[in-house]
């Protein structure tokens, strides 16, 4: 028998272990529950790019093949880089052959252009795992798959957003598309044709239609202006094989676009591949048709993959938090204090844009 002082003490000590343990999953619960939505995103690079590009727009990305993707000078849009998903287009063949030719080709030749290429024009480092068959780093082109944001690239996106809603959560969570050039087009006719729900979009260097872009490179481009437009249409088609100049294009499902959903249109005025005037004539049928929650950020300097790396960083990636913060998702308080100003110029009207952007210059486009 143990004497009652000893029994007491035993009996002090598990109702305090009981009461801690209880306590403890208390305070667990209630942790869990005080967890905030978190805020997701997908984004969709541009024609020819792969998911590497992401480090524009990043500074930490751990891609699904085990590779650290780093951007070094490009701004941070991406959250913390880790509820992030990439859009790989059927263009993009990241598969690595087994030949001896291939793999000598891939590690003497490729990766060490790659590498330089990528870390020299946009600030991107990507530590290389040994070992994986497919490779962010060193990726090829199938011509025959590239599409310009038609049929293909939308269905790529289609299942993107599918496996990304089934990894982070339900469609009621905060996510945010970031498309890039043809991956902006791709969101866009996305979103017109899926209504998917999301918190809010950013669509950098979109295009009104291919031929408006092409007309563009025709006028502009001394290397192009000898071609007549329907040569330079086929020339595309039979590069592009799954690309259909009849469309669709983002100016086809203007009406079709949902109405709630905020959307930051970014273009520069010195973009030489997509030009302002392409975004701005979409801006335009955008606010024509009513929809009221669309927002056009004009820069002045940047060239078309560089809007991110280039003199007009800080003005975009302010702007972007501001927009971010206007949504209700996840933001830098500070960028977006910096870029309430900003954001309050990114809703001209249409005689604003015509009068001060589009004058009797402006080429001739599909609209």
């Amino acid at each position: 028998m143990l004497p009652s002082s000893i029994k007491n003490l035993r009996g002090g000590l598990l109702c305090g272990i009981l009461t801690m343990s209880s306590l403890a999953a208390q305070e667990t619960i209630s942790v869990a529950m005080e967890v905030p939505d978190m805020t997701s995103y997908i984004y969709a690079p541009g024609l020819g790019g792969g998911p590497v590009l992401i480090g524009k727009y990043c500074t930490y990305y751990e891609a699904p093949t085990g590779e650290i993707i780093k951007g070094t000078t490009g701004g941070n849009i991406l959250g913390n880089g880790k509820a992030i998903s990439t859009v790989t287009f059927a263009e993009i063949d990241t598969k690595l052959t087994r030949s001896w030719y291939n793999d000598w080709y891939y590690q003497s030749v490729r990766a060490p252009f790659a590498g330089w290429m990528f870390k020299k024009r946009f600030g991107i480092e990507v530590e290389k795992q040994p070992n994986h068959e497919v490779s962010f780093y060193n990726y090829g082109f199938k011509l025959n798959c590239i599409n310009i944001g038609q049929e293909k690239d939308i269905t790529c996106l289609r299942t993107v957003f599918a496996e990304h809603t089934d990894k982070f959560g339900p469609e009621t969570e905060q996510i945010v598309l970031v498309g890039d050039s043809r991956g902006a087009a791709t969101t866009f006719n996305f979103m017109a044709l899926d209504h998917p729900n999301i918190s809010c979009a950013i669509l950098e260097g979109i295009f009104d239609s291919m031929p408006h872009v092409i007309t563009h490179l025709r006028y502009h481009h001394s290397i192009f202006c000898f071609f007549k437009q329907a040569t330079l249409a086929s020339l595309l088609k039979k590069v592009a094989g799954s690309y259909s100049h009849e469309g669709p294009f983002p100016i086809d499902y203007v009406k079709e676009f949902p109405y709630d959903t905020p959307v930051l249109m970014v273009t520069s005025l010195t973009d030489e591949i997509v030009p302002h005037e392409c975004t701005m004539n979409l801006y335009i049928k955008l606010l024509q048709s009513g929809h009221t929650n669309v927002r056009l950020l004009i820069l002045p300097c940047s060239r078309h993959d560089g809007y991110m790396l280039q003199q007009d960083k800080d003005r975009y990636e302010q702007c972007v938090h501001a927009f971010y913060r206007s949504c209700g998702v996840d933001h830098d308080l500070l960028l977006a204090e910096q870029g309430e100003a900003i954001l309050a110029e990114t809703q001209p009207s249409v005689d604003e844009i015509r009068r001060n952007y589009l004058d009797c210059k402006s080429t001739k486009y599909r609209s």
